[in-house]
C-alpha cells in the first residue's frame, strides 16, 4: 500500500473508470486493484458496523453501549465550544470489547463446579466465604437496578453481576485504585468506580438494618464469648482490644 497514484480523469467503467487505451490510466487502475486485493487479504471481509442508535428529532436516545447519551462541550484548540454527544463509558476504551471473556474466566476460576482456585483462596481474596458472596450478588442483581443483567443497543450482554461485584470487592479488599481490576475482570476504570459506588450503596440499603447497627445484648454475649475463647477477655470486636 502507499503507492504513488497518478492523476487521471474519470472514465466510464462501472468499477474503476472503464477500459482506456492510455497506459497511464491502465497502470493507475492496476495499482488500485492491487491495493484493494491487499486490503481484502489483510483484513478479510468488510467491517460490519453496529446499527445506528435510535434518534428523535436528530438527537440520539441511546449510546452504542446502551447507556444514556451525555451532552458535552469540546475544548480543543481547533474546535472550541462545539457541542457533541458522548457517553459516561467513553473512558473505558476497548475494555468492554472482551467482557464476555472476563465473565467466563471469573466463573471458571471461582464459581464453576471444578474451580481453578480453592475455597481458601476465595476467602482470602474476597474476604468472605463463597456462599455469602453469592448471596450478596443475588440480592444486588435482583433488587438493585445497576446490577441487573441487561443488553446494549447491539444486543450484547452487559457486564455480569459477578463481574461488577468482584470489581467492587477487589477494590475494598486490597485498597487498590479503580484501574487495578481491568486486566482481570475486563471492565474500565470509570465502570469500576461506578461498581464500587453502587455496591456500597446497595449493601447499606439491603443489609444495613441487619448488620450496620449497634450490637444487641445477644450479640454482645456471643462476641464476648468468642473473644474469651481466643484469649482476649472483654473484647467485643476491636482488633487493638480497646473496646
Amino acid at each position: 500500500m502507499g503507492h504513488d497514484y497518478r492523476y487521471s480523469q474519470p472514465s466510464e467503467s462501472e468499477e474503476y473508470g472503464g477500459e482506456t487505451a492510455d497506459s497511464i490510466y491502465s497502470e493507475t487502475e492496476d495499482l488500485i486493484r492491487r491495493d484493494q486485493a491487499e486490503i481484502r487479504y489483510n483484513y478479510g471481509e468488510l467491517v460490519q458496523y453496529p446499527p445506528q442508535p435510535d434518534v428523535e428529532f436528530g438527537f440520539p436516545l441511546t449510546c452504542y453501549c446502551g447507556s444514556q447519551p451525555v451532552l458535552a462541550t469540546s475544548y480543543t484548540r481547533n474546535d472550541p465550544g462545539r457541542k457533541y454527544y458522548t457517553c459516561d463509558n467513553v473512558d473505558d476504551g476497548e475494555c468492554h470489547r472482551n467482557r464476555e471473556k472476563g465473565h467466563e474466566k471469573l466463573w471458571n476460576d471461582y464459581f464453576s463446579e471444578t474451580p481453578t482456585y480453592s475455597h481458601n483462596l476465595f476467602r482470602r481474596r474476597f474476604r468472605m466465604i463463597k456462599p455469602l458472596f453469592l448471596c450478596i450478588v443475588h440480592r444486588l442483581s435482583t433488587e438493585v437496578e445497576y446490577f441487573r443483567p441487561t443488553e446494549d443497543a447491539v444486543g450484547r450482554s452487559s457486564l455480569s453481576p459477578l463481574q461488577k461485584c468482584t470489581a467492587a470487592i477487589r477494590q475494598l479488599a486490597y485498597g487498590g485504585g479503580a484501574d487495578t481490576v481491568d486486566e482481570y475482570v475486563l471492565l474500565g476504570e470509570t465502570t469500576a468506580r461506578k461498581c464500587l459506588h453502587h455496591f456500597t450503596v446497595g449493601i447499606i440499603h439491603l443489609f444495613g438494618d441487619q448488620y450496620i447497627r449497634r450490637p444487641t445484648p445477644e450479640d454482645l454475649e456471643r462476641l464476648l464469648l468468642v473473644g474469651e475463647q481466643r484469649g482476649f477477655l472483654g473484647m467485643i470486636g476491636s482488633i487493638d482490644c480497646m473496646h
